[in-house]
């Protein structure tokens, strides 16, 4: 089965007004998240979230139909550094809290960083994942706009504009490929921050149903590994057909938008350094998906020169 089908299939698990019952894991995760109340600060009025946990060896190989990646062979602490660096950087009123397990990167400091240590299954960081979001929706933490970020999805200019008084989520799409929803970029209001945590309900719902389905095991096996984030979301988010700007979705109350990848999830085929100068520059986030996290060095360069541009402009504004 084809993953354009397999969403399909997966859109029977999407119960509207379905109340998920939490185990003991996830709501210690939410008494972790509140632990940190005092973390927030009223100069900063964007929350980043952004998850990463170190795969032990045994589960660092992951061999799929549609995907294919060691994560073994990439050095996710010099990524994860350069993500929260962009992100302050772009993003000076935001707060980043990194999500991880109780070991990786112990050295990680920043006053604008909250690192949140959650007791793990590292074997399972798809599904750790998406328990970490609900667990966040559900806490004290989550009284601001919120963008949910992969830990290799660069901010590149301000994202403030996608936050809007007629939307409750935002999420990213791609005209083309095997799930068109992608899981890497998705942004959460505070408006309705109830109506948001029933959508993560929904989500962390339909995650379990796959892990029992026989049919999603056969195509992608335990999807706590991988894959299972992006078919939940997808099922619950992803309307019939080709997604388009111009979709305005309403899920159980909850006003989602949609937004083109090239737009706010951008992932080149190519060195990015053959891109014009501008049109990289007009990108809001750019993601280092899979083996395009060669890139690193090359997108580092190129955001360092913007920086160091806006820093000359305003010096001699003034």
């Amino acid at each position: 089965m084809e993953s354009p089908e397999l969403i399909d299939y997966c859109r029977q698990f999407v119960k509207p007004d379905a109340e998920l019952t939490p185990d003991a894991m996830p709501l210690r995760y939410v008494e972790i998240f509140d632990s940190h109340l005092s973390d927030l600060n009223n100069d900063q009025n964007i929350n980043i979230f952004t998850f990463h946990t170190s795969v032990p060896e045994s589960a660092s190989e992951i061999s799929l139909p549609d995907v294919a990646i060691d994560h073994g062979a990439i050095d996710y602490d010099v990524i994860v550094e350069e993500m929260i660096r962009s992100a302050l950087a772009f993003q000076p009123d935001a707060h980043v809290f990194f999500v991880t397990d109780a070991d990786t990167m112990p050295r990680l400091e920043h006053p604008r960083v909250s690192v949140i240590r959650l007791p793990l299954e590292r074997d399972f960081p798809m599904y750790e994942r998406v328990q970490a979001m609900w667990a966040y929706a559900h806490s004290s933490l989550y009284q601001k706009p919120t963008v949910f970020l992969d830990s290799d999805a660069f901010i590149n200019k301000d994202i403030g504009w996608v936050f809007h008084e007629n939307m409750d989520l935002a999420v990213t799409y791609r005209g083309c490929g095997l799930m068109p929803i992608n899981e890497g970029v998705f942004f959460a209001n505070a408006q309705d921050t109830a109506a948001v945590a029933r959508f993560f309900d929904q989500y962390l719902s339909v995650y379990r149903c796959l892990l029992r389905d026989p049919v999603v095991r056969e195509t992608y096996g335990d999807v706590r590994r991988w894959r299972g984030g992006q078919l939940s979301l997808n099922a619950v988010a992803c309307p019939l057909g080709l997604p388009s700007s111009l979709d305005v979705a309403s899920f159980e109350g909850v006003k989602i938008d949609y937004h083109p990848c090239s737009e706010l999830n951008f992932s080149s085929d190519y060195d990015i350094t053959q891109l014009l100068e501008d049109e990289l520059s007009s990108k809001t986030i750019i993601h280092l998906k899979g083996s395009r996290k060669v890139l690193l060095d090359s997108l580092k360069k190129i955001q360092d020169k913007k920086l160091a541009t806006a820093t000359q402009n305003t010096t001699n504004a003034d």
